[in-house]
């Protein structure tokens, strides 16, 4: 998440649009999560939604370095 939240920090970024989507669907994501519902509130829960996070920042790496 941060590796969109950094380019958009600084002046006049550069392909606002596609950071724009990319926090958009990591939002979306936790969001609804099961964590987040009474009953998703599990030992669990927290690490999947840190493998999550690990697993997307890798993918997003993985394009930038492709790109």
């Amino acid at each position: 998440m941060t590796t969109a939240y950094q380019p958009l920090a600084v002046p006049r970024p550069v392909h606002t649009a596609a950071l724009h989507r990319a926090l958009l669907r990591w939002e979306t994501a936790v969001h609804y999560h099961p964590y987040w519902t009474p009953q998703g509130h599990c030992t669990g829960g927290r690490a999947e939604l840190r493998l999550a996070a690990r697993a997307e920042l890798a993918r997003h790496e993985r394009q930038e370095t492709a790109a």
